[in-house]
């Protein structure tokens, strides 16, 4: 059975300390949507200068709403990114109104009918969620002009990646689970397949996106003694709870930063 149709879609993008020239672009390649994007959430989790101030400039300059999160006073300098990018995708999650929210980095560009269809599939259903794959350009994003520059351009050079670039859910099933798993400070949420699978969703893969930072598909964190043991973590999660859809772990808070997640995360940065 058909259900009503979903009007509305909020990107919504954490951001620490990146290359504010990548999101330009990302957001050049969501002004040529053939649908066009409702609400744009840029969740700054507590930047440095330069970083911060050039991605508050592009914020202004295309109408995105920046939420920024502070850093706490005397956090050592090396150690300023103490809020994990999870807390950033659910202080934007939480806050977007659209009926459908995509979660996503902020070095992806996107095919001109990636929004398109993503309505098109859930306007037949809401029982779904999208997932997307990446390919990695091989050249350094500022080498592109913004002025020119389409996904189509620059999709022959590029080199399958593969993995989770992006998620998108209804608005209602996102505070069902109450966003993503906070426990975890580098990667998206690695339950989130199960939870989809738990409440009898259907997962649909939309169009791939283009990967522009230059690194490999495996982070260094990836491999780090921090890095191994969130995956341990994780499987040993997933592995208690694989019959029971438990509330995922953001202890409550729903993007805010607690003293709980300031000691794991001050934890993990000298895991790294």
């Amino acid at each position: 059975m058909k259900t009503h149709l979903l009007k509305s879609i909020s990107f919504v993008f954490p951001f620490f300390n990146r290359d504010s020239y990548d999101f330009e672009l990302s957001l050049k390649s969501l002004e040529q949507q053939t649908v066009p994007v409702d609400e744009i959430i840029l969740v700054d989790y507590a930047s440095d200068k330069p970083h911060c101030d050039d991605i508050a400039d592009v914020c202004d300059r295309y109408g995105v709403d920046r939420i920024y999160l502070h850093q706490l006073e005397g956090t050592p300098p090396n150690y300023r990114a103490i809020y994990f990018w999870n807390t950033g995708a659910n202080a934007g999650i939480r806050k977007a109104k659209s009926d459908l929210i995509f979660y996503t980095g902020i070095d992806k560009m996107f095919h001109p009918e990636t929004v398109e269809e993503i309505f098109n599939g859930f306007n037949e259903s809401t029982n779904r969620v999208y997932h997307g794959k990446a390919v990695n350009f091989l050249r350094q994003a500022r080498e592109l002009d913004l002025n020119t520059i389409t996904y189509d351009s620059i999709f022959n050079e590029c080199k399958w990646r593969g993995g989770y670039a992006y998620h998108c859910a209804t608005r209602e099933w996102w505070h069902k689970i109450r966003g993503v798993d906070e426990v975890l400070k580098w990667y998206g949420d690695i339950d989130l397949a199960r939870r989809v699978k738990l409440d009898k969703l259907g997962t649909y893969w939309g169009k791939p996106v283009i990967h522009l930072a230059m690194h490999p598909s495996n982070h260094r964190v990836y491999d780090s003694k921090g890095g191994v043991m969130l995956r341990r973590i994780g499987k040993k999660f997933i592995a208690r709870n694989s019959k029971v859809n438990r509330v995922v772990r953001n202890d409550e808070t729903w993007g805010m930063l607690t003293e709980k997640k300031f000691r794991r995360a001050m934890y993990l940065e000298m895991m790294k």
